[in-house]
């Protein structure tokens, strides 16, 4: 038995460096995650207008709120046929550029192309009739002043004329119409635009004046923006803003409002507001997401002390660590993101506004949130409303889980904004 005690020992010995011989770890993809960058909102300014005295409150302060919205176009359509039936082609998709006079869709045109010929033949034929009764009116007429023909002759030929005359003026009006619902049978582009959706495809029997395209006419562009009521009052048509897009981050682009809504919306009870770039910038796209920076009059502290810091970040980027509400920031460098506890000051439709924890210009995880934990690696991208995660994040290990601090997603109270 004891001769027997090393070999089983050696065995055991070499089975157990067998099992610690484990294959390596797949390498880790850094997921891409959605990005925005904070905006400081609480850039206070003495109003213009010179020394007017003051209330107890304080002089009256300019304050720059930001409100969240897109570009879109001053002139955004629907384009559909005027007649029903079975489309057979559909060429263009959502994204592209048509010129004018390009034919967007086309339906099975068969019995309108009948239609229009025999309306062609037709007319072509009521027009040699009433050819061949006017040259026998005008013959019958010159008999007639003869004393030729009789009265009654004279008077046959010219009713002939005048029945020819109306078959021949039905008939034209005849062909016009088959004309035009040959025509209807496709959608031409009257102007230069961009396809900005797509809602039926070819082999789809559509009714008359049902969507097939969205159309974007080329143009001037509008940013759109929803605003509170408590903030609608302060704006007025005409005054100047800045837009800052997420996907032009260091460029502040001048607008100016242009529209105000004279309602609010049923279901967000906020104000839609239009507002207008005073010059056109070609790095400017439809549907690019951003913030708009509007001054306001505001109330500045009467003691004279330090304004209070106001830096917004989009909804989606909030996250609760515990009870307490927290953003993913992400560092510059490294691209790792780290759970920072903020204090909200207030909850917007679109954005959420911090009164701190977070610094103007760093960069938060806006989309992808629930699905990151700290010091993972990351690939941020500033989010332009296109964007979308491309890398699927892998579970977190049992160790990371356990190291990690608890954190479960929430959504802002008056927001509603999905993660």
């Amino acid at each position: 038995m004891s001769a027997l005690l090393p070999g089983v020992l050696v065995l055991a010995a070499a089975g157990g460096m067998t099992g610690c011989e484990k294959a390596a770890p797949p390498a880790v993809v850094a997921p891409t995650v959605i990005t925005a960058i904070a905006i400081d909102t609480s850039a206070a300014r003495p109003e213009s207008g010179g020394g007017g005295a003051s209330d107890a409150a304080g002089p009256a302060r300019v304050t720059d709120q930001a409100f969240s919205g897109a570009v879109a176009a001053r002139t955004d359509t629907e384009l559909s046929f005027r007649v029903a039936g079975l489309m057979t082609s559909r060429p263009f998709q959502a994204g592209q550029r048509v010129a004018r006079g390009a034919v967007l869709a086309r339906l099975d045109d068969a019995d309108a192309r009948a239609q229009s010929d025999a309306a062609d033949t037709a007319a072509r034929t009521a027009a040699d009739n009433l050819r061949i009764a006017t040259i026998q009116r005008d013959r019958d007429q010159k008999q007639a002043d003869a004393g030729l023909i009789s009265a009654a002759d004279r008077e046959r030929s010219q009713q002939q004329f005048l029945s020819a005359t109306g078959d021949n003026a039905r008939a034209q009006q005849q062909r016009t119409s088959a004309r035009n619902q040959l025509r209807y049978q496709q959608i031409i582009a009257e102007q230069d635009g961009v396809i900005t959706d797509v809602r039926a495809e070819p082999g789809q029997t559509v009714a008359a004046g049902q969507a097939i395209y969205g159309f974007a006419i080329d143009g001037p562009r509008d940013f759109i923006a929803q605003v509170a009521d408590t903030t609608v009052a302060s704006l007025k048509v005409g005054m100047p803003a800045t837009v800052v897009l997420n996907a032009l981050p260091g460029r502040r682009l001048p607008v100016h409002v242009r529209e105000i809504a004279a309602a609010a919306n049923p279901r967000s009870q906020t104000y839609g507001i239009k507002l207008a770039f005073d010059r056109v910038d070609p790095a400017v796209l439809l549907g690019m997401s951003g913030t708009a920076l509007l001054a306001t009059s505001a109330q500045a502290s009467g003691d004279g002390g330090p304004r209070e810091a106001r830096i917004a970040v989009p909804a989606t980027a909030l996250f609760h660590q515990r009870q307490s509400p927290a953003v993913w920031v992400v560092d510059p460098t490294a691209h790792t993101v780290t759970l920072r506890p903020v204090d909200v000051a207030q909850y917007g439709a679109h954005d959420v506004t911090l009164r701190g924890g977070l610094r103007a210009g760093e960069q938060v995880v806006a989309r992808g949130v629930t699905v990151l934990s700290p010091g993972m690696t990351v690939t941020p991208h500033i989010d332009d409303g296109r964007a979308v995660l491309s890398v699927p994040i892998a579970p977190a290990s049992a160790a990371e889980t356990a190291s990690a601090p608890t954190a479960t997603s929430a959504s802002a109270p008056a927001s509603g904004a999905a993660r």
